[in-house]
This record gives C-alpha cells, structure tokens and sequence, in this order.
C-alpha cells in the first residue's frame, strides 16, 4: 500500500507540473511606440509557443480595428499594427483558424498629440494704402511647423510660406489690406486653418478737418511781438465738429507750408519752424512763422498753409489764414449803453493793432465820447440807448485803417445780455462738464451772477441754484453740481434762469445724454473665421460711438467706428470662438452694453438631417448605403466639401472623399465627418435602420379613408417609404401623367361613389413591393325634411329646436353659407330664416333647406265660469 501511494503522489505532481509548463508556453505581447502624431502609435506583436508564423489580431476598447475592423473573424500573418491612435489595446493570437486563441494583457498606446490650434489676431490700419504684419500662434500639434497664407478670394495660391520651424509664433511679411487664410501644417502632416484680415479702420483724412486757420499775436498790443500760426480751437471731426479722441489723433499730423516750403518741429530752440522738424501731432495746433515774422503783411505774402497728413502719407491743405482785428459790438444795461471792444478772438489770439488805440464815437446831437484801448477788452459806458455813432481810431503807429472793419455802432433800445452755448459732451453717461454761460454785454470783474433751475424732470437738480462772482470779463462758466459723476449734467428736461446785473432770462435746455445701443450682431463666412457687424440703435450721432471686442479668443480691444446710426464697420476675419462685443463713447472707457456671439466650424458647414442617412433590407445585412446631405457658407471655391467616415464608433476614420455616399454597411449607427476647402470639420452620427414595409396614405391617412362626395373634389395620394427609385400606381384616376409619381393627385370626377382602390408598386434597392390603400366615397346625402314656411308660437322659450323638421344629426346655421353652426339653444326670431342640414354616417353632411319663421299671437281669452243654481 505504501508504495502504490508513493506512485499515485509522484504522478499527480508530474502532471500539474507538465500543466504549468504548458500554460506558460503561449504569451503573446506587445511593444509600444510612436511617432507623437495623432495616429502615429504602433504595437509591433511578439509571441511564445504559436510557431514560426502566428496569427494577430488587435482590438481597441474590446472593439476588433485591425486588421479589418468591418470582418472580426480575420486574422493575419503580419505582427506590426501602425496609425494607431492614443487608447487601449489588446491582441490576440493563434497558430491556425483551428487553433486556440490567446490573449495579451492590456497594452496603452499614449501619442501625446494635442489637435493643434491656430489664432491669428486681425489687424486695422489707419488709411490706405497701408499694410501690416499679421502673427500667427499655433498651440498643440507636433514641432516642425510650416506656415502658409494667402487672400481669401485665391486660397490656393500662398503669398507666403515659412521653411520647417519648431517656433509656435509666426510673423509674415508686410500685408496690405485685405481678408487671408493662414494654414499651418505640423510634423505630422496634420493642417490646420484660421482666417484673418488687415483692414483700414477709424476715421480718413476726409472725415477730420483743422479749425479756423489763423494768424495773429500772441500778447495783445505789442507791436514787436511774433505772428504765430493757429487751427484756432482743436481738431475736430467733419461729421459733428466734435473734438477727435486720442486715439485717432495718434493717426494724423501737419506741416507748415510757408513760401513753398515743408516746416516742423523747432530744432534749434529758437522757438520757430525748421525745414527739417518732425511733423507737428494734433495736440499741437500752433506754431510761430519762420525766422519769426512780426509783421502781418509779410506773413500773408508767404502763403502760409497748414497741411494735414495721415499715416499713409495723404494731404489735405487748409489755406489761406484769416487775419484778426479789433470786433467793437453794443449792448444795453437798464439804460446805459455799452461797447464792447475786443481784440483778435479775445483769448488767445490777437488782431495786429499796437496799444495804445485811442477810439473817437460821435453821434449827432450827443456827447462825443473818448475812449483809450490798452487791453484786448474794454467796454466804454454813457452810450445813448437807439443812437448811432461814427467810429475812427488811432493806434500807437499811427494807423487809422486796416485794424476793425467797423465804422460806426448802432446802440439797441434793449437787449438780451445772456446765452447758454452748446454743450461739449463728456465720454460718460451724461452729458457735459459745464453749462457755458456767455454774458453778451460787457461783464465787470465782481458782477454776481445767478444759474437756478426753475423745474427739471431730473429729481436730484429740482431748485438746484448757483451764484457765480465774476473774476473776469466776459465769458465764464457756471459748475454743475458736483456730487454727480465728472461734474455733468444728467439727461433730462431742464428750464433755467440766469439773472444779473442787467436783468433776468430764462432757457430751455435738454441734454441727451449718451444713449447709444448695440441691439445685434451680424456675421458673415469668410474661409476659416468669421466677420462681425454691430448693429445700433442710436439717437445722436454715429461718429459719438465705436463698437469694442471686450473679450475672445483674439482681438480683444480692436475698435471699429460706426458707418451710420444702425452699423459698425466690420471686424473681418476673426477666428472662431466665442466673442463679447461691446459699445461705448468714442474714446471712453464704459461700455454702455454688450452682445455676446459664438461661431464655430459648425455655422461654417452644416448636414440637413432629414436628407441623410441611409438603410438595409433586413437586419444584419451589409449592403446599406449612407448617403450625407450638407453645405458649406464658406466663399467660393472654400464651400468645396468632402466626407469621411468612422466604422468603429470614430476611433478611427477613413480617408476623405468628394463623394457624398458611403456603401457596404449595415444596421447601426455611423459617426463621420464633412470638410469643406477652408478646413472646417464637423462631426456628426447617423443611424443606418432596417427599411420598413411601404405605407400609403390619402390625404395624409394612412392605409384607408372615408369621404362623403362633397368633400372628394380631389385627394392627395402619397408613400411613406426609404430608398425607392421607382414608382408605379394603379387605380381610380390614375393615368400616364401621374402613375410614375411618388404623390400624385386625383381629381373628384375620377372617384366613383363606393369603394376606390389604389394600388403601387415600389422599386427600390431591396428589390420590389406591392401595397394597397382603399378610399371610400359616400354619396351626398339629401337635405333635411321640413316645411319651408313655418308659423310658431311667440313665447320667450321657443328656440330652433322647436322648429319642425325630419331628418339625422341636424345641424343649424344662420345663412347658406356660414360655417359657423348655432347652438340648440338660438331663440327664435321672427321673420328669420334658418338653413339646416343632416350628416350620415358621422362625416356627410348634406346641403342645406331653408325654413322661413312666422311668430304668431297664440293667447286666448281668460276664460268665464258659471254657476248654476238649484237643489
């Protein structure tokens, strides 16, 4: 016994061993490499214990992709699986199709590609011709870029092409201005597009203009002093006669021109123009004459010009200068009269007069009056109110013409001494810095002024009064007050008075207030992005406004100007993403209010769904075909499109094609893709189901309907079926003309009454099949049995229902034709005329009889009781 136990033992050990070492002679497994592309991985397959020459098979999420991804059955010889894309894999492996198949632990293949990215900001010029330099940055992708662009309008033709770079940032050459298609190809071969554009923005040379072009003195009555050359005021848009921003300033310069010759900049700090001076910015509205001219004659001969310039080197010329003199006007105060004499623009530019300038007025039958000019304002009193006076002069050279272009002065009887002046806007929600108060008459230095609002819709400036001591003559401004923001004046509707020395007046005044609107967007397709118009709603100027990009991917700041009170210029070419575009004051920081807009490849390229798809004959079977239906908005020849498709749930895909039909597949849902010429991709999945039997439908219903003949002038047959190339009908009004077509109409004399049966025979790639729908027509039943003329009763309660007649389901109506039915509970009127119908059948409802009703007196006397006598 203990040796037959000893053999026992010693076998069952031989053979678990035997098993171990067989277990372990099949392994299959895998080595892993790639080339960092999007379908660059590899597994090179090896094998222990399957012979010289084992079969493979890869699969991916348990999904068999190789190496035929449509037939799981098939193995092959070959031990490499390429254009792998990042994911889980196994592989199995047998000797034969007889033998057992093993299965590798799982193998990750990891590419650490990134689909690339590519931005390319758009870039504005200010004037034409002009050009930029556009800069391209590419995220993602594989090193080894190579850089392409060209015009939207030639996309195959590239302007410029970079050689191989690892640099993520590309900048072309110089551009002018146009729309262009920028394209990167990475390491991998993979191409990527994004549109741009250079475009002129902001206001051209036409649209600014310099003011009143000027020469003068700079001290007033000196008569050495230099002739200084001026756009008196600021720069201002055309448009509006607004002051331009800072931002179009930038954009523009001038020149002296005197005796032919281009002045700027002082460069030798004798405080005069120099040939060879920088040009003069629009901060900069004044300059002395050369060689620092002193008299005003010599000055005009040279023919001084201010010539205004934008960055692309256009001119635009203001000349001549106009000359200033000695203004003399008249006001009156109570009853005194008063003169005012000023000099040049009485500010900051002076006439050519040299102080002192001794005046004489004279007046038939009034004091003459003597008056001595030593500033550039004087206001001489005692003038007689209605009078008129002559006027001479002399000035300290001894000139007595050429300095005021009056010779006499009318005093007025009365006269209004204040104005308010048109406000200068502020880049804020309200309206202006100040209110400018102009005191007409002269205005002494300690004269005490008074602003008060009588009424105003503004609750914060009801009763608001302010007092102003005069510190100088003439003009002054009144502040607002200045608990409000900037120191301005909120829209609203305001009534003022303003009273002083010489009396009190008042004015209507509404300060509007920015209001401007960004109400839309508008986009418009270029190859690979987008262009973006805003649309306004304003109340004011267009010029007041600029349309900003607050935030994207790209572009973020750029400024378009408003064409007009509804559009913005566009921003042309941006890349896709999503924008936030906003309004605000021209030159200002607060954006009023914002519209936000989202473009992708999916606006560029879309699939009508109801036009794609595809089907089989019968479950499982594999000759289905997917047919896309899809357009691009891209511009010609960028609308160009072409398809590829997924057969293992997008893991992979297949070459693109310009076809638009897939064939071979089967029952299940397919993923793929639609590109058009200007790279936009797409994405989208279809079902591919089992084609259904054909059902017919008459007039929508399908299979079988029932008419009554009234209604039967013509019915519309039609087929619910997928994939039919032909169609043959037969039956009642079925003819040469309309029995191939997939609705066809019959007309009413073709329907006999009873039973009309159609029958069609489709053609399709499941081969042929019959069905058949019937269509019953139901004679017109006959009208209502009634009396035609008919007298009842006049009793408050009686109603059509009263109202004898014979017949099914009766219907009421009150004419021939109305369709309105009246309800049984229609009192009776008399002398009127009802229609009635019967209906049979639930649906035939019969032409209409008329009844005429009388109502009729039925009372009777009350009747008289008797008593009889007797036993």
């Amino acid at each position: 016994m203990k040796q037959k136990y000893t053999y026992y033992i010693f076998l069952l050990v031989t053979f678990v061993f035997a098993g171990f070492i067989s277990a372990r002679a099949q392994t299959i497994t895998g080595t892993v490499s790639t080339s960092g592309c999007l379908t660059g991985g590899s597994i090179n397959a090896a094998s222990t214990g399957l012979g010289p020459s084992p079969q493979y098979q890869l699969l991916k999420d348990g999904v068999v992709v190789a190496p035929d991804a449509s037939n799981p059955t098939l193995y092959t010889n070959t031990s490499t699986f390429s254009s792998l894309v990042s994911g889980s894999y196994v592989l199995r492996g047998r000797v034969d199709a007889a033998g057992t198949v093993y299965t590798s632990a799982v193998i990750t293949v990891n590419n650490g590609y990134v689909p690339m990215t590519v931005v390319t900001p758009t870039k504005t010029v200010p004037c034409v011709p002009s050009s930029a330099v556009l800069t391209t940055t590419v995220s993602g992708g594989k090193g080894g870029y190579i850089y392409s662009i060209a015009k939207q309008s030639a996309p195959g033709t590239a302007l410029q092409t970079s050689a191989v770079t690892n640099a993520s940032t590309f900048s072309f050459a110089a551009l002018p201005v146009d729309s262009y298609l920028i394209s990167v190809t990475d390491n991998c071969g993979s191409t990527v597009t994004s549109a741009s554009s250079i475009s002129q923005s902001g206001p051209l040379l036409s649209d600014i203009k310099a003011n009143a072009i000027t020469i003068g003195k700079v001290n007033p009555g000196l008569c050495g002093d230099k002739i200084l050359f001026r756009a008196l005021g600021v720069f201002t848009y055309v448009s509006n006669g607004l002051a331009v921003n800072a931002v179009d300033k930038a954009n523009f310069s001038w020149r002296l021109e005197y005796n032919g010759l281009s002045y700027g900049k002082d460069t030798n700090g004798d405080g005069n123009p120099d040939l060879n001076g920088g040009d003069f910015d629009l901060n900069t509205y004044a300059t002395y004459l050369p060689l620092g001219i002193t008299d005003q004659a010599t000055a005009l001969a040279g023919n001084p010009v201010l010539v205004l310039y934008d960055k692309c080197g256009n001119p635009q010329r203001y000349s001549p200068p106009a000359t200033l003199n000695i203004s003399i006007t008249s006001s009156v105060c109570g009853t005194n009269g008063v003169v005012s004499i000023r000099d040049g623009s009485g500010a900051t530019l002076y006439g050519p007069a040299c102080y002192p300038v001794n005046f004489v007025f004279t007046s038939p039958g009034h004091p003459t009056i003597n008056y001595t000019m030593n500033s550039f304002v004087s206001a001489p009193e005692g003038f007689v109110p209605g009078a008129t006076y002559s006027i001479t002069y002399v000035d300290a050279l001894g000139r007595t013409t050429g300095l005021t272009n009056r010779t006499s002065i009318t005093i007025p009887v009365t006269s209004a001494n204040y104005s308010l002046n048109t406000l200068t806007r502020s880049t804020t929600v309200y309206d202006a810095s100040n209110f400018l108060v102009y005191v007409s008459g002269f205005n002494n230095i300690g004269d005490v002024y008074t602003l008060k609002v009588v009424s105003t819709t503004v609750p914060s400036f009801v009763e608001y009064t302010y007092s102003y001591t005069s510190t100088v003559s003439g003009t002054f401004t009144f502040p607002p007050q200045t608990a409000n923001p900037n120191n301005t004046w909120p829209s609203g509707d305001y009534v003022l008075e303003i009273s002083g020395p010489c009396g009190i007046q008042t004015f209507d005044y509404k300060p509007r207030g920015y209001t401007g609107v960004l109400s839309s967007l508008t986009t418009t397709p270029v190859c690979g992005g987008f262009t973006v118009t805003g649309n306004t709603t304003l109340v004011d100027l267009a010029t007041n406004y600029e349309i900003i990009i607050v935030s994207g991917p790209s572009n973020v700041g750029a400024l378009r100007d408003l064409t007009n009170t509804t559009s913005s210029q566009p921003f042309v070419g941006l890349s896709y993403g999503t924008y936030v575009f906003g309004i605000r004051v021209k030159g200002g920081t607060t954006v009023f209010n914002t519209r936000t807009i989202t473009y992708s490849a999916a606006n560029a390229v879309k699939v009508d769904q109801a036009n794609t798809g595809g089907f089989v004959c019968s479950p499982g079977a594999t000759n289905g075909t997917l047919t896309i239906a899809a357009t691009s908005n891209s511009p010609a020849p960028g609308n160009t499109l072409e398809y590829a498709l997924s057969t293992d749930d997008g893991a992979t895909f297949g070459a693109y094609q310009s076809g638009n039909t897939f064939t071979g597949l089967t029952n299940k849902t397919y993923i793929f893709r639609v590109k058009d010429g200007c790279g936009n991709i797409i994405t989208q999945s279809i079902q591919i189901g089992v084609a259904a039997a054909p059902i017919i439908s008459i007039n929508g219903t399908a299979n079988a309907l029932s008419l009554c003949r009234s209604a039967a002038q013509s019915v519309q047959l039609d087929v619910d079926v997928s994939g039919a190339t032909n169609y043959l009908w037969s039956g009642p009004g079925i003819n040469a003309t309309n029995k191939n077509l997939k609705n066809p109409t019959v007309g009413g004399v073709d329907l006999a009454d009873g039973l009309n049966n159609y029958n069609l025979t489709i053609t399709s790639a499941c081969g042929t099949n019959s069905t058949a729908a019937t269509l019953t027509i139901t004679a017109l039943s006959s009208p209502p049995v009634l009396q035609a003329n008919q007298s009842l009763c006049a009793t408050p309660y009686f109603s059509i229902t009263n109202i004898l007649i014979s017949g099914t389901n009766i219907k009421w109506y009150a004419d021939a034709t109305t369709t309105v039915q009246l309800p049984s509970s229609t009192l009776l009127v008399d002398g009127t005329t009802y229609y009635a119908t019967q209906t049979t059948l639930g649906y035939c409802e019969s032409s209409r009889a008329a009844v005429k009703v009388t109502l009729k007196n039925c009372a009777y006397a009350n009747p008289v009781l008797r008593m009889k006598s007797g036993n």
